[in-house]
């Protein structure tokens, strides 16, 4: 077990884990992302496990359900308990995203997660998000693909 600084968030059973720094978008594309049909994990803190061939997020049991909303205050949401990480998005600032990306695998003990950047603030952060979750699983399917 491991706790992260990171969000995770979770759609059809698929979680992501948004990685950056304090500041860098993690709850912006959350919220975004939920309003699309996303369900929260954990916002600012992800306690790591591995369960089987599974690495599962979810959060401290203090902050379920909580999101800090910059501007508007720390909110209580619909949330999941808990969620298998499927992809790994690094969060960037627009001038520091790699073009073509050649190290696009996270370790994390014996699990191998596919890992993309991105601007969190570009308007297509959601899409590229969508498009690499199917890049990677072969269009829906569990697989990992690479």
């Amino acid at each position: 077990m491991i706790i992260l600084h990171a969000t995770c968030v979770e759609s059809e059973g698929r979680g992501i884990l948004l990685q950056g720094p304090s500041g860098a978008g993690k709850s912006d594309l959350c919220l975004r992302l939920i309003d699309r049909g996303w369900r929260l994990v954990a916002d600012d803190q992800v306690i790591l496990n591995s369960s089987g061939s599974k690495l599962i997020g979810c959060p401290p049991i203090s902050l379920r359900g909580l999101i800090e909303v910059r501007g508007v205050g720390i909110l209580h949401i619909a949330h999941a308990i808990s969620a298998p990480i499927y992809l790994v998005v690094d969060l960037v600032k627009f001038d520091s995203a790699e073009r073509i990306p050649e190290n696009v695998i996270w370790y994390f003990g014996s699990h191998k997660i596919p890992k993309i950047q991105i601007c969190p603030f570009e308007t297509s952060a959601i899409e590229k998000i969508s498009i690499a979750l199917k890049e990677f699983y072969n269009n829906n399917c569990n697989k990992l693909h690479l």
